[in-house]
């Protein structure tokens, strides 16, 4: 379980300035425990998630620590109860000043389920029987057959829960065929049908270059030549043969970007990051007669 609920004192509300850089806003609140010491022997310092106003005093559990390998303090990570966050939604919201550290999010039990629904991706979903024994057809929700038939597993949850042997998988047109240990004839097929299963991340390699949605959304994009930061992925769309990013700067805005190599320089998800080199207009106002 996470830790007890811990009461906060708020020193540096959402939206209120660092006291030595003012150019940094929070976009959280953020505070300490007060008695409560820390290894640098100040008090312990908490980010707040999940409260969209500023606050004096806060009282909630603890849900993950930053987990700082260049300090000699971790940071604690707070949210109302009952307040969920997956680790690439809290690594995204502490980003404006972990990122001058190397940290890393360590999800406490509390948010075990999400941390495991992040291992397995969706890989097929049943629509109805075919033949009588036992043989499914599934709408592809990966890559399609050629894909799933790497996998010689699925689970019929999102957690990992329910794990069946996949006997067999054939294309059929842009569905596919699907056999599984356990269902032997027409009455269990249809028994199944309207059901999602999961693949392991782990259970597949990717080729070089290629990388599953989910572990992109949330990396930081940032320019090759100065490193400036110019948003997050949010988004990747695939609407012919090269995927489209969406990059969300910190105003909000939105920006696409190809994913090709002229483009995409490197992809670190070690780091969360990805090195970009845009052309003029991508992130920044439009120049040289392309602004009407």
């Amino acid at each position: 379980m996470a830790l007890e609920s811990v009461f906060v004192i708020v020193d540096r509300p959402l939206g209120s300035c660092h006291p030595q850089w003012p150019d940094s806003i929070y976009p959280v609140n953020y505070g300490y425990v007060p008695g409560l010491p820390a290894p640098d022997g100040e008090e312990q310092d908490v980010y707040i998630l999940g409260v969209d106003h500023p606050l004096e005093t806060f009282t909630g559990p603890v849900i993950a620590v930053i987990d700082r390998a260049d300090d000699v303090e971790d940071k604690w990570v707070a949210a109302p109860q009952g307040c969920h966050f997956t680790r690439e939604q809290i690594e995204s919201a502490v980003r404006f000043q972990e990122r001058y550290f190397r940290s890393q999010v360590i999800v406490l039990p509390q948010n075990a389920k999400e941390e495991a629904m992040q291992n397995y991706l969706p890989a097929c979903k049943i629509v109805t029987t075919h033949g009588v024994r036992g043989e499914m057809k599934a709408l592809p929700l990966c890559d399609g057959a050629e894909f799933l038939a790497k996998c010689k597993r699925l689970f019929a949850a999102a957690d990992g829960a329910g794990e069946v042997r996949v006997l067999g998988v054939r294309p059929q047109g842009n569905m596919i065929l699907l056999r599984l240990e356990g269902v032997g004839d027409m009455d269990a097929a249809r028994a199944r049908v309207g059901r999602t299963y999961y693949f392991a991340k782990g259970d597949v390699r990717l080729p070089k270059g290629r990388y599953f949605i989910d572990d992109l959304l949330g990396c930081r994009v940032v320019d090759a030549a100065t490193g400036a930061e110019y948003g997050t992925l949010t988004d990747v769309d695939h609407p012919a043969a090269q995927d489209i990013y969406t990059v969300t700067d910190a105003q909000g805005g939105t920006h696409m970007l190809p994913a090709v190599p002229e483009f995409v320089q490197k992809i670190d998800l070690e780091t969360r990051t990805i090195t970009v080199t845009p052309i003029d207009g991508m992130f920044t106002e439009a120049v040289n007669g392309d602004k009407e």
